[in-house]
Formats: C-alpha cells, structure tokens, sequence
C-alpha cells in the first residue's frame, strides 16, 4: 500500500504545477481515456494521459516559460506533440510516452499456481530497448509536425519491487548518452529519477 500512495503523492506533485487552462485540458483527455480498458493494467490509459503533468513539470523545473498541454482538439492531426513551450522567445514541443510493463509481465502477474522465472528482471532485455527506440522515434515524428523539441518518457518496468534498478539506471544512463538522435528525457515512474542528453 505504501507503494501505491508514493506514486500517487507523486502524481499529485505534479498535477498541482499545472495552470488552469492545461489543468483543464489534460483531465479532458485523461477522462476521455477513463473507461478504456487494457488486459492485466485495467486503468493504464488514464494514468498514461496524467503522465503529460511529469513532462509539463519538468519543463517548468528547467525554467521554461508559456508551457502548455495542448489539446487534441486544436490538432492539425492526430500526430502532433502533447506540450507547447517557449525557450528564448522560440516555440518548441515535447511528447511524452510511457513504456508499460511487457506483456510476458501481464502473464506473470494473472498466472496462478505455476512458477514463473523471473530471471529477465535482472536487466533491462533487448526487446525493451528495441521498443523504446521505436517509441521515442514515433514521438519525434509527431514533434516535428509542429517543430522542434524533445521526447519525454516513462518507463514502468515490470520488475514492481524495484529489486534491480540499480542495473537499470546503469543500462539507460548509457543509453541516453549514446542516443544523439534527438534530445531525449527519460523517467523512472517508480522513482522519479530523470535522465536525459
């Protein structure tokens, strides 16, 4: 239980940096996403839509000014980026992407009465970084629909008692430094530790 009140005090302390005319778009767009279900993660859509709060957070944190949700409504397409923000008089974007757990994890948790090897915890597995290039590219195409700007994301990685994140932060600190395709923030959502380029 202590683990679930940490991250909603953490989702809170983000949500409450908010202004009121983002406030208003991102609980638009996370109600939208409320009745959406996945197997095995139930409500993930909703709190993957809160997730653009951490991105908007860290925008205010680095001292940017005029940061905005944007809503999808004012779109030109379904492909453009989830933040406006200002840098030197200049408009930039960001968006943002959460990394689930995998679904060889969602099989894991609903199995019962069979011993599950829980050995791929130990690190973070090829497959992982082979979908977070992917995604962070994706995110880039829709960022420059509208400009420039950066990739925001969040990985939840399957290991829940968080045993191994010390080999983790090892493996995605070194991602990061090599990853020069675009600029690139990436969070832990248990923790809340940043890394970027």
């Amino acid at each position: 239980m202590e683990g679930k009140k940490h991250v909603f005090n953490t989702i809170e302390n983000a949500l409450i940096t908010l202004d009121s005319e983002s406030w208003q778009v991102l609980k638009g767009k996370a109600l939208e996403h409320f009745k959406s279900h996945r197997e095995g993660q139930k409500k993930q859509d909703f709190f993957n839509q809160l997730n653009e709060a951490f991105a908007y957070q860290y925008l205010i944190s680095q001292g940017y000014s005029y940061v905005k949700i944007l809503s999808e409504s004012n779109r030109k397409n379904d492909k453009t980026p989830d933040i406006s923000y200002v840098d030197n008089g200049k408009e930039y974007f960001c968006e943002v992407k959460t990394i689930g757990i995998s679904l060889d994890e969602i099989f894991r948790r609903s199995a019962t009465n069979e011993y599950v090897d829980r050995s791929n915890y130990i690190k973070l597995q090829p497959e992982f970084f082979n979908k977070l290039v992917d995604t962070i590219e994706k995110a880039k195409e829709q960022i420059n629909t509208e400009g420039e700007g950066f990739v925001f994301v969040l990985i939840r990685p399957d290991d829940f008692a968080q045993t191994y994140m010390r080999t983790y932060r090892e493996q995605i600190t070194s991602f990061v430094q090599d990853y020069d395709r675009t600029k690139l923030v990436i969070k832990f959502e248990c923790d809340g530790e940043l890394f970027f380029n």
